[in-house]
């Protein structure tokens, strides 16, 4: 006997099946749009930045962007004041993560994610390096000063030991969870690309100085690490809110 669709089924053709989605199409979902608001934002105050540089050699006459809040490189300023809260907002997603995974991979980039954002608020390396700089002798530390060399020393030191409990923690999560875990952690590691690699090269003699190189220097620095503290933020929230990716099971 024939039956009736309801108005709310859709007659399926013949020989065409429903695409199964992706595992990572819920992530994707939410890494996307996040990523581009995220980077908006981030030139947006790069901008700012531009337009309170050009005050400086008098391009432009205004009380706002004269203000030393937009400065990229201001402490305390908007630009870093927005970076600790991707700093915390990666800490917190990252920490659910684990709560709902209970893989340690998450609780370590937690605790990293978490130590960033407490590093910067409170410039934490700064006075690490400067204890750590102050026994560098002149020889090891060519065209750096004290304070640079031991917030290098510092950094180092930092990775190494961040590297060592990220690998622990991979190899004692689950195998499904490793392949997610290796690359937030390889993201994290990426910030140090800027947050070092181009503050040791804007702190030698050659690179500093002139007031052109100063703001390029602030904008790969400062808004590189920020541009890439978004994709973070945006990778760990889309995975916190969407769940770990799953592995494919084939049905018998």
């Amino acid at each position: 006997m024939p039956t009736t669709l309801s108005l709310t089924e859709r007659p399926v053709r013949a020989g065409r099946r429903r695409r199964p989605r992706g595992v990572g199409d819920p992530a994707a979902r939410v890494f996307l749009p996040l990523l581009v608001a995220l980077v908006l934002a981030d030139a947006a105050l790069m901008l700012l930045h531009l337009g309170h540089a050009a005050t400086w050699s008098g391009v432009i006459q205004s009380r706002l962007l004269a203000s030393p809040l937009l400065n990229f490189a201001a402490e305390h300023g908007a630009a870093e004041t927005w970076e600790y809260g991707k700093s915390a907002a990666t800490a917190l997603a990252a920490g659910w993560l684990f709560w709902k995974e209970r893989q340690p991979i998450y609780a370590a980039l937690s605790a990293a994610h978490a130590w960033l954002a407490f590093d910067n608020a409170l410039g934490l390396h700064e006075a690490f390096g400067a204890r750590l700089g102050a026994g560098v002798p002149a020889a090891l530390r060519p065209g750096l000063i004290p304070e640079h060399a031991g917030e290098l020393i510092f950094f180092v030191l930092f990775g190494a030991l961040a590297a060592a409990v990220f690998a622990a923690a991979i190899a004692a999560g689950g195998r499904e969870h490793r392949r997610l875990g290796t690359g937030l952690a390889v993201a994290f590691f990426s910030l140090g690309l800027f947050a070092v690699g181009m503050d040791v090269l804007h702190a030698l003699p050659l690179f500093s100085g002139a007031p052109g190189r100063e703001t390029a220097f602030v904008l790969l620095e400062d808004g590189g690490e920020s541009l890439v503290l978004s994709f973070n933020a945006a990778l760990t929230i889309a995975f916190a809110v969407a769940g770990a990716p799953r592995p494919r099971r084939i049905a018998s």
